[in-house]
């Protein structure tokens, strides 16, 4: 029972300690700007400023939403792009390679260029940790990258599985929306 008597005493000191710095707070907030400031009124301030905080926290948005892409001109003017859309906890990436076909021309048709394009897609789940990106496709491969802060871009760090055709170092960055 001596137990339960030294715990709520020990709650009631920190609470009377509490209250003693609030009010000791209010009187210096009091003396500064000339205006009786009660440590009630402090105490509701403070609690109002910690919910709102909390609010906004709670607000940010957890997932991704909108297209990352990155792009690059390589040999021949192939222009290869490399797409990622994401919404609530999933991702579809599309790939494409688009350039001269070298085999128009063949019949005759010499000095005509004709554009070809390849696509693949791939689906799966992503993960966000603090700045860490985890993506999974279906098949059950992963790839890693750093989030940026304001979430425009990431930075591919982990590819070890070759769920993305580009090396480790790519910067992804998210279209305008439109």
């Amino acid at each position: 029972m001596s137990e339960g008597k030294n715990d709520k005493s020990k709650s009631n000191g920190a609470l009377n300690n509490f209250k003693q710095q609030a009010d000791q707070l209010a009187d210096m907030v009091s003396q500064k700007t000339g205006r009786k400031i009660t440590s009630r009124w402090l105490v509701g301030v403070v609690a109002a400023i910690v919910v709102v905080i909390f609010v906004i926290v709670l607000a940010l948005p957890k997932h991704l939403s909108g297209t990352y892409e990155y792009s690059e001109k390589g040999i021949f003017d192939v222009k290869t792009t490399e797409s990622w859309t994401f919404s609530g906890g999933k991702f579809s990436e599309k790939f494409v390679d688009e350039g001269p076909n070298p085999n128009y021309g063949m019949s005759g048709k010499k000095g005509l260029h004709k554009t070809s394009t390849e696509t693949s897609h791939i689906a799966g789940t992503y993960k966000i940790d603090k700045d860490k990106l985890t993506i999974e496709s279906n098949a059950g491969k992963v790839a890693v990258a750093r989030l940026s802060k304001d979430k425009k871009s990431f930075v591919l760090t982990g590819n070890s599985d070759h769920l993305i055709d580009f090396p480790n170092g790519t910067v992804y960055s998210k279209k305008a929306d439109k």
